[in-house]
């Protein structure tokens, strides 16, 4: 943290009264003016993750999800390599970095390279499972596909919610990635792909990536992302490594905020339905079992029973839901998918 935040002196701590300093321009440990504030104020930027007009080497890379939903397998390489061939370059020139840096900082960051190597190398291995392994292949389709109809169908849902008229046509029909979200995408398709990879069964080395961004940048579209690939794959492994890809709990979200759970949950829903409607496409492909989602957050909000559920739901059409004891199944006013009112 000393490292890298190295540049970001704290001059001085008000007691009772907040305090703004103004750094030097030239110098970042000194500071031309301090003064005291009854209500501090600081400007926190917005953070917008760079491409390909910051990153030149990101050029030739392939963001679009439609595109990669529609791209065969020999050709996914060529359009995914310039990520991590622009990952290998940014990690050169923070190592050429390191000799000039203080001689406290410098080991830490030598780890910090050494580990910014290993997140490269994983990528790398993402890029050649999809390009080797058909059912990656698929299943990479399969979820960029998801993700692009989920966002389409969510901006026009949005829309009719407001009162809006909402057509297919007047929105943006294809949605791209963020260099980061896709990143974290290809970084973690071979532990998903095998249950028995080093990164999610070894001892020493498995793996739990935490995704650091800032509110906004886009955390949810890359685990979504994931969430559509594992969904996709465990079809097509179908019964293989002893589980049954079409049924059971795939992934698990946990929010510790209600109002975010019930919005993340609408995002989930979205991705849901786009799930289920290509797998209605083609069934022979994708299972004959629908794709499903379920909410628990406790039995004082969602029912633990279905004759609870079934309880719920005459109260609440018979404006009797304020008599409602065991929770209601109720969470989403609005259908994901079209917008529409969820009639009671």
């Amino acid at each position: 943290m000393e490292l890298l935040y190295r540049k970001r002196t704290e001059f001085a701590v008000g007691h009772s009264v907040g305090v703004n300093a103004t750094p030097d321009p030239e110098n970042y440990e000194q500071a031309v003016r301090i003064e005291t504030k009854v209500v501090p104020a600081w400007e926190v930027a917005k953070v917008t993750p760079p491409g390909k007009d910051e990153i030149p080497a990101l050029a030739g890379l392939v963001l679009s999800m439609k595109e990669l939903a529609e791209t065969p397998d020999g050709e996914l390489a060529t359009k995914l390599n310039p990520l991590a061939e622009a990952y290998d370059q940014w990690i050169a020139e923070q190592e050429q970095k390191i000799p000039g840096l203080a001689a406290e900082y410098q080991s830490v960051a030598q780890q910090a390279v050494a580990n910014c190597k290993t997140t490269l190398n994983r990528i790398k291995e993402g890029i050649a499972l999809i390009s080797a392994n058909p059912e990656a292949a698929e299943s990479f389709r399969f979820a960029n596909r998801a993700m692009c109809q989920q966002r389409v169908q969510s901006l026009k849902a949005m829309k009719r919610r407001g009162g809006q008229d909402a057509t297919l046509s007047s929105f943006e029909e294809n949605p791209t990635w963020y260099p980061f979200q896709l990143a974290f995408l290809l970084l973690n398709l071979p532990g998903l792909t095998d249950p028995n990879h080093p990164d999610r069964t070894g001892e020493t080395n498995a793996v739990s990536d935490l995704l650091w961004f800032p509110t906004g940048g886009g955390k949810t579209e890359a685990y979504l992302g994931l969430t559509a690939y594992t969904l996709g794959i465990r079809r097509l492994q179908r019964d293989r490594f002893g589980r049954d890809g079409e049924h059971g709990v795939a992934v698990l979200m946990r929010y510790t905020l209600r109002l975010l759970t019930l919005q993340q949950f609408q995002r989930a829903s979205a991705l849901i339905c786009a799930c289920e409607t290509i797998r209605r496409e083609d069934p022979e492909k994708w299972g004959d079992n629908p794709f499903r989602l379920g909410l628990w957050v406790g039995g004082g909000t969602t029912p633990n029973k279905t004759e609870h559920s079934r309880e719920a739901i005459e109260k609440i059409r018979s404006n009797q839901a304020y008599q409602i004891i065991n929770g209601t199944p109720h969470q989403l006013t609005n259908c994901p998918w079209c917008g529409y009112a969820i009639c009671r």
